[in-house]
């Protein structure tokens, strides 16, 4: 691995682990750059040998992200590798199984757009890797893991029935670190792309139902229709209610969290990313989801 390695995003659940894991590694200098700070960036850039390109958030944290750190690569005298962290979610509403050679859709909202225009700038740079990551999971993983472990125990989440029968592409998050890393020192894997989830596939039924059982949030409940028609209809009045109760101390704790209809979205979409790719090339490993599901129930119980 090149000895000086930027991490961008280095404020985020993602990024921040990593610059933990080279920290712990040794003869690795790693500079630590938020994602918005455009003047940190600037001036870590010409000292960078590879780059971590971790940026995560909303669809203009991805976009203002990408355009930031390929906007001053074009004008920095060294080319540093790059390790593009992306989202599935450019493949938009294909279905089936897919690998990386599937054409770009993002037809499924701002976000996914977004990470297919982010994507774009870093097809453009020659040293650039992509990784199309799928749904992280595991401790420190607020979105799901942590809220979902919250709708469990509020059994507003469980069992979907026809509702939660798509395929639930997850990735660990140290399976999803190994894989940058591993990007980051393999030779020859400039300009490859991707896809990064666990070979085994739940359905989001049994992602839910497994989770519970490991969080003890039992009985399962089987979840109609109506009470999903339900939690879509109040999301909008509880994501006010959170943005709100924000602003006093503990206060976001006290407001239940929406369930997003992307989320209910996703739970129907049968789409599976074929990784045959990241294991052969970059030697890809899976943690079973059990012990998975063990060890991000013990972060959040």
């Amino acid at each position: 691995m090149n000895s000086t390695v930027l991490v961008h995003g280095a404020d985020n659940f993602i990024g921040s682990r990593l610059v933990e894991t080279l920290r712990q590694r040794g003869g690795i200098e790693v500079q630590a750059v938020a994602g918005a700070d455009e003047a940190a960036l600037r001036r870590a850039l010409p000292a960078a040998q590879s780059v971590a390109h971790c940026i995560v958030g909303a669809a203009s944290d991805i976009e203002r992200g990408g355009a930031a750190l390929y906007g001053l690569l074009a004008v920095t005298p060294n080319a540093p590798s790059v390790v593009h962290l992306s989202s599935m979610t450019v493949y938009g509403s294909v279905t089936g199984s897919v690998d990386e050679s599937c054409p770009i859709r993002a037809d499924l909202g701002s976000y996914a757009a977004a990470q297919a225009r982010a994507e774009g700038l870093a097809a453009k740079y020659s040293r650039a890797v992509i990784l199309r990551s799928g749904v992280e999971y595991g401790p420190g993983c607020a979105t799901w893991s942590g809220r979902v472990s919250r709708w469990l125990r509020a059994h507003r989440l469980g069992d979907l029935g026809e509702a939660g029968d798509g395929v639930c592409n997850l990735i660990y998050i140290e399976d999803l670190l190994s894989v940058i890393l591993a990007a980051l020192r393999e030779p020859g894997v400039e300009g490859g792309v991707f896809n990064v989830a666990a070979a085994d596939k739940p359905t989001w039924n049994q992602y839910f139902t497994q989770y519970a059982l490991a969080l003890g949030a039992v009985p399962v409940r089987r979840i109609s229709p109506r009470r999903l028609s339900l939690e879509a209809g109040i999301a909008p009045l509880l994501k006010v209610a959170e943005i709100l109760a924000g602003g006093a101390r503990g206060g976001s704790r006290l407001v239940p969290p929406p369930i997003p209809a992307s989320l209910l979205l996703a739970c129907r979409h049968e789409m599976a990313l074929n990784v045959t790719q990241v294991e052969n090339r970059l030697g890809a490993r899976w943690t079973p989801l059990k012990e998975g599901l063990r060890r991000t129930a013990k972060f959040y119980g």
